[in-house]
C-alpha cells in the first residue's frame, strides 16, 4: 500500500506507504462517476482515499477493509463500515456484506509488496479475467486490482495507485493488455518522485471502467513535485500495451514522433552476472566501474569465463542498463577487452565516433529520453530493444 505511518516494523510486514492528502483528492477528481451508492476500499490503511471520496460523493456508503487492526477507524462512522480482514480473501463478499458485481466505485493503494504465492491468488485473477501466466512473481498491486474488478459491477469505476512495474514494466505487458481489452482504462496519471513517504517508488493513479473495452484514447497525466500539471497526452490503446508513463512519450515527442530503430550503432547486453563471475574467481566490468564520462578498469582478462561471454571494445560507449540513475553512468572504454556484467551495455557504430555518441547520450535531450524510457520502480532500467530506438541521428551535431 503506498500509504503515514504506524512503525516501520508494520510498514515492513504489511508494505503499507500511507496516501498523502493531495494524492487521495487527485485520484477522486481524476474518476469520470457522479452518483455513488456502494463505495469500497480496500487495503484502506489510515482511510486517505475514503475521506477525500467523502467530499465528492457524501451520501455514497463506503465499505474499507484492512488487514491490519491498527488501521480500524477510532469511532463509528455513520457512512462507512469498516472490516478487519484480508482484502484478498476468497470469500469477502460474505465477510463484508458486499455481493460481487454490486459496487459503483472502488478505491484502492495496494501494498506495494510481493507476497507469498498462494493457489487461491491465481482464482483472484481467473475471475477477473487477468493473465496468471507468471502470476508468482506479480506484485501485490495485480491481485488487488483483480479483487476489485470481481467486485464491481458492469460500468463501475476502480481508482488504483500501482506502480510503475504495472504501468511500464515488460513483466506487465499481459496485465495491461488484458486491462486494456476487457475495460476502459480512460486516464493514467504519472505521480511525482516522493510522492509516498519513506520510500522513492515512482507510482501512478490508474483509471478505468469496468467493460467495453478502451475503444477511446487513454489520456496521461503527469504532477509534478510543486503541484503543477503539464499538458495531457493521448495515446492510443495498443500503444497503451505497450507502456503508459507520461515521461516516455513525453520524452518520445521532445526528439522524434515516430521513432524507429536506428541501425547505425548496436547494442550489446552483458552475459555474465557478477555472483557468478565471483565464484569463477573471475572479474567482470560493472555498473561500479562506470562514472560519467570515465571508465574506470583495473580487472584481466580471465580464461575462467565462458568464451561467449560478451566483451567490451575500445571506444565502446558503456552504459549501466539498470539502477535509480543508471542513465547517468556512461563512459567511453579505452581499454583492450574487459568481459562486461549483464547490467552493462556496450554501444558501438561504424558510423558515429565514440565522441558523438558519448555528446548524444550525455546531452540534455539524450537523458531526457534515457530517463523517459526507463522502466520499473525502485530499480530503474532500460531494455535492449528500448535503447535501439535511441534518436542518434537527432543528437549527434
Amino acid at each position: 500500500m503506498l500509504h503515514a505511518q504506524p512503525s516501520s516494523l508494520a510498514r515492513k510486514v504489511h508494505g503499507q506507504y500511507y496516501t498523502k492528502a493531495v494524492v487521495g483528492e487527485l485520484l477522486v477528481a481524476s474518476l469520470r462517476q457522479n452518483v455513488i451508492a456502494t463505495a469500497l476500499e480496500l487495503g484502506a490503511g489510515e482511510g486517505a482515499l475514503i475521506a477525500a471520496a467523502q467530499g465528492r460523493w457524501p451520501d455514497a456508503h463506503f465499505v474499507s477493509v484492512d488487514i491490519d487492526p491498527r488501521n480500524a477507524p477510532i469511532r463509528t462512522i455513520q457512512s462507512r463500515s469498516h472490516f478487519v480482514v484480508d482484502a484478498l480473501r476468497h470469500d469477502l463478499p460474505r465477510r463484508i456484506g458486499v455481493a460481487e458485481a454490486s459496487a459503483d466505485l472502488a478505491l484502492c493503494n495496494p501494498p506495494f509488496a510481493l507476497p507469498q504465492w498462494q493457489r487461491r491468488y491465481q482464482r483472484i485473477l481467473e475471475r477477473a479475467g487477468l493473465p496468471v501466466a507468471g502470476a508468482a512473481t506479480f506484485g501485490a498491486d495485480a491481485f488487488f486490482i483483480a479483487q476489485n474488478l470481481w467486485l464491481l459491477k458492469e460500468g463501475g469505476e476502480l481508482g488504483v495507485i500501482v506502480p510503475a512495474g504495472l504501468v511500464a514494466g515488460s513483466r506487465s505487458q499481459a496485465i495491461r493488455e488484458a486491462l486494456l481489452e476487457q475495460h476502459d482504462v480512460h486516464q493514467v496519471v504519472e505521480l511525482p518522485a516522493g510522492a509516498f513517504s519513506n520510500t522513492e517508488v515512482r507510482t501512478y493513479l490508474l483509471c478505468l471502467q469496468k467493460g467495453s473495452g478502451s475503444g477511446s484514447a487513454v489520456v496521461l497525466r503527469y504532477l509534478g513535485a510543486d503541484g503543477t500539471e503539464r499538458p495531457p497526452i493521448a495515446i492510443q490503446a495498443k500503444q497503451a500495451a505497450q507502456r503508459m508513463d507520461y515521461s516516455h512519450y513525453m520524452a518520445e515527442r521532445q526528439t522524434s514522433s515516430a521513432p524507429l530503430q536506428d541501425h547505425s550503432f548496436q547494442v550489446h547486453r552483458g552475459t555474465i552476472e557478477v555472483g557468478r563471475a565471483r565464484d569463477l574467481g573471475a572479474n567482470v566490468l560493472h555498473t561500479t566501474d562506470i562514472q560519467r564520462g570515465d571508465v574506470r578498469w583495473a580487472g584481466q582478462c580471465n580464461e575462467a569465463l565462458p568464451t561467449t561471454a560478451i566483451r567490451a571494445q575500445r571506444g565502446d560507449l558503456l552504459l549501466a542498463r539498470v539502477g535509480r540513475r543508471f542513465f547517468a553512468k556512461i563512459g567511453i572504454f579505452d581499454g583492450e577487452d574487459a568481459p562486461i556484467s549483464d547490467c552493462v551495455f556496450a554501444i558501438r557504430s561504424s558510423v558515429y565516433q565514440p565522441s558523438e555518441l558519448f555528446q548524444a547520450f550525455t546531452s540534455e535531450a539524450g537523458q531526457r529520453w534515457l530517463e523517459g524510457h526507463a522502466r520499473g520502480a525502485c530499480a530503474r532500467y532500460i531494455t535492449k530493444d528500448d535503447l535501439q530506438m535511441f534518436p542518434i541521428t537527432e543528437l549527434v551535431r
